[in-house]
């Protein structure tokens, strides 16, 4: 069996016309219809929030980068949603490993382009 690597993420997604039209004719809480097309693509709907000043839905998952690239094309083909993004998120756990990681690694780091840096200087 695979390891999965779900991940947390924050998604942002615009109503298009047709989905302000359902809201409006059959206004109810879609929480769970979202968990449950969310739960078709293996992703894990832990939060859900509208922002009114956007007229977005803001949901909190956890799921595989492929679930959400999927999910993304099937609910873009409905005509319902005008985009969405996604942004990953760390907890501080996570966070302190990638800042000593950085730590560890960062005076190996060299830009890829210090040869040209390097010219420029000789040059002046």
């Amino acid at each position: 069996m695979l390891k999965t690597n779900k991940q947390l993420f924050l998604g942002r997604t615009s109503w298009g016309p047709e989905a302000f039209r359902g809201v409006v004719n059959d206004p109810h809480d879609r929480t769970e219809p979202v968990r449950r097309a969310f739960a078709e693509y293996d992703i894990e709907l832990l939060e859900i929030f509208y922002s009114p000043n956007n007229g977005e839905v803001i949901t909190i998952f956890k799921a595989e980068l492929k679930e959400i690239s999927a999910y993304k094309m099937a609910a873009r083909a409905t005509g319902s949603f005008l985009g969405s993004t996604i942004e990953p998120l760390l907890d501080m756990s996570e966070m302190l490993d990638s800042m000593n990681m950085a730590k560890e690694r960062s005076h190996t780091f060299k830009p890829p382009s210090q040869d040209e840096i390097d010219r420029m200087l000789l040059e002046e």
